[in-house]
């Protein structure tokens, strides 16, 4: 791993969701959401991993059960990224240090993938956000909401993410389709970018209509380099339904 390529992982952790709220306390065969988010990160290659916390309770959760260091933050920020950037101001992180944004929902987020997504700004130098997208069956999460879309270009890079179906296509030309892509709530960024750019900027028309983030960096024009994962199995977890998914694969790999 080239000196670039060394990293910290901001775990952004707000309480209160919008539609599940604590869960990242919810218990998962026997550990909180955010221990398990935590142990995942801590399997990767980062250097560091950094809880961003604006709830107390979260806070002594870290600190009991994980090695994590915990940064207080403002319950305002309107997304994670933002909430990474004063922590990272907070904690005085060189600004050309990489940062891995693992969401607190991700209990099964593979330590292999994020230090490939930490690696794709390495490999796409134009990129200033990079993320992880992948396959999906359409039939069966395509309508969800809560499974975001993603369409890339021939460089793997970012052209839209969507809460809809994207991109339309007719069923006279079903056979002619392209991969169905799902995208992952993972991004690695400099500290540069994101104190300096990202969290200056006001909420993008598109980031306040589909309620997705990486839309800001997008509307300005900015580009976001996508690694296309075969392998994942995890479950971000945005409602009951998927915490119940998530207990079952839980305790299916750790009989």
């Amino acid at each position: 791993m080239n000196a670039r390529a060394k990293f910290d992982i901001v775990i952004p952790a707000r309480y209160e969701s919008s539609r599940f709220p604590g869960k990242l306390l919810a218990d998962i065969c026997g550990k909180s959401m955010i221990q398990r988010v935590v142990e995942r990160a801590a399997a990767s290659r980062a250097e560091r991993v950094i809880v961003a916390v604006d709830d107390e309770r979260v806070a002594e959760n870290v600190i009991k059960h994980t090695g994590a260091s915990v940064v207080h933050t403002s319950s305002a920020h309107s997304s994670g990224s933002d909430r990474i950037a004063e922590a990272a101001q907070l904690l005085d992180m060189a600004g050309d240090r990489i940062i891995v944004n693992v969401q607190g929902d991700e209990p099964l987020m593979p330590a292999d993938l994020i230090n490939q997504v930490a690696e794709v700004l390495e490999a796409d130098r134009q990129a200033v956000i990079g993320t992880a997208a992948v396959p999906f069956d359409l039939l069966a999460n395509g309508q969800d909401p809560n499974r975001v879309k993603c369409v890339i270009d021939q460089n793997h890079r970012a052209l839209y993410f969507s809460r809809s179906v994207i991109p339309w296509v007719s069923s006279a030309r079903s056979d002619q389709a392209p991969i169905r892509l799902h995208h992952l709530g993972i991004y690695s960024y400099t500290v540069d970018y994101l104190v300096e750019q990202h969290s200056k900027r006001e909420m993008s028309p598109l980031e306040k209509a589909e309620g997705l983030e990486q839309l800001r960096a997008l509307y300005h024009g900015d580009t976001i380099a996508v690694h296309i994962d075969h392998d994942y199995q995890g479950i971000g977890v945005d409602t009951c339904d998927d915490l119940e998914r998530v207990r079952e694969l839980v305790a299916r790999l750790e009989k």
